[in-house]
């Protein structure tokens, strides 16, 4: 029986780590490039006590561009999905999707990389356009915030949950 020798078999090994290293490398370079080609921005919402401007609580969406692309914002959508009260014979996990506002945003609104552009609304006119005091609907909402570009690429925020109507104060 023949043994191999480990000088003989270490050129192969060699080679072998070499190339599966300059595959990975590849892969990673490959896959980094078509990140930097796509647009990315996210989006975050919350509550805002704001009694110098709008004397109470208001709206804040942002948006920040983490990519390397340029995006050109064209509006927002304000969304509600609204659980019913009741639950329904078809689904228990049926929801409402309601737009409930659309604001279309200024043509020179360009998010370079690393830039925020933050939008703010307040509560007493989210109310009125709301779905607080239809019949059936729990008091219990979802809001989404929606960013879209020129090119129809929507950037959606987690939902934020409204329990009740005090985040509704009256001015």
């Amino acid at each position: 029986m023949a043994s191999t020798d480990l000088t003989s078999i270490l050129p192969t090994l060699i080679l072998a780590f070499v190339a599966i290293y300059g595959a990975g490398l590849s892969t990673y370079n490959f896959l980094n490039d078509r990140k930097k080609e796509k647009s990315q921005v996210s989006v975050d919402i919350d509550w805002l006590w704001d009694e110098e401007d709008f004397g109470g609580v208001v709206l804040r969406a942002t948006a920040r561009n983490t990519g390397w692309k340029t995006v050109t914002l064209d509006y927002l959508e304000i969304e509600e999905y609204i659980k019913p009260k009741r639950l329904r014979i078809i689904s228990k996990k049926e929801t409402f999707r309601r737009v409930v506002h659309v604001e279309n945003i200024k043509s020179d609104n360009e998010l370079l990389s690393g830039k925020k552009y933050e939008f703010v609304k307040d509560t007493a006119s989210l109310e009125e356009e709301s779905a607080w005091n239809m019949d059936g609907l729990s008091k219990s909402m979802d809001i989404i915030v929606v960013f879209v570009d020129q090119l129809g690429n929507r950037y959606k925020s987690k939902p934020l949950l409204s329990q009740n109507k005090l985040i509704f104060i009256e001015k």
